[in-house]
């Protein structure tokens, strides 16, 4: 009789844990999410970008990642903070912005813009072949009227730490390839060249006489083509 009442008083205990589990489980509500949703926009055309990478960071990790649809619209669920969220395409600028989730849902639009490239040849302007190790600067915003000697000498006198002259607005730079070519813009991810703007591009290289070219852009995500021809500096 004893372990009988035993039993009963263990499996009483057992029925009142289940009972009191399930409770407790019922009672508890699942964490909430929240959404940040929204689109990307060309900053240009106004139209929405499909198929734009969308990182959402709780720096520098990132937590969720997704894809714009064919409008630019894109959806992330997360829990309540605070995130970046940072959308980049090839072939546009980068964007990010920062978002607090707090007890509702988040809209967040953000526009990129395509990036305008120039790219050619440098050449020899005797042999005709490709100029290897050339400098090719652009600057902006100056219709130059310096003679190309006399830019290369203010941009030179630029490197060597002496104060920026306000004229002196370089954009970028590169270095020409074994076989003369360079391309300049596909890089300028926070700062593309802009249509209607003035562009002065710069050739130099020790022993030539240097070259510029001034080139605008009608749209953004242009592309065009500028070839230089550079003469050898006669010894005296």
């Amino acid at each position: 009789m004893r372990r009988a009442g035993v039993v009963a008083v263990c499996s009483a205990l057992v029925l009142v844990g289940v009972l009191s589990a399930v409770t407790n489980s019922a009672s508890a509500s699942p964490k909430e999410k929240y959404k940040i949703y929204g689109w990307v926009i060309d900053g240009w055309t106004g139209e929405g970008i499909k198929d734009v990478e969308v990182e959402l960071k709780i720096v520098p990790y990132v937590v969720n990642r997704t894809f714009t649809n064919d409008t630019g619209y894109f959806e992330m669920w997360v829990n309540k903070g605070s995130y970046s969220v940072e959308v980049y395409k090839a072939g546009y600028t980068i964007n990010w912005t920062h978002v607090k989730v707090t007890n509702k849902d988040v809209c967040v639009n953000l526009t990129l813009l395509k990036q305008s490239t120039v790219w050619g040849y440098v050449r020899d302007a005797k042999t005709g072949k490709g100029v290897e190790g050339a400098e090719v600067v652009v600057f902006e915003n100056v219709r130059w009227t310096f003679s190309p000697i006399l830019l290369a000498i203010l941009y030179r006198m630029h490197l060597v730490n002496l104060p920026i002259p306000p004229y002196l607005s370089r954009l970028g730079r590169t270095v020409t390839l074994d076989d003369g070519w360079y391309a300049l813009g596909r890089n300028f991810l926070f700062n593309p060249m802009k249509p209607g703007t003035y562009y002065t591009l710069l050739v130099m290289k020790f022993g030539y006489i240097p070259e510029t070219k001034v080139i605008t852009f009608r749209e953004y995500g242009e592309i065009k083509e500028v070839n230089f021809t550079l003469n050898r500096i006669i010894p005296i």
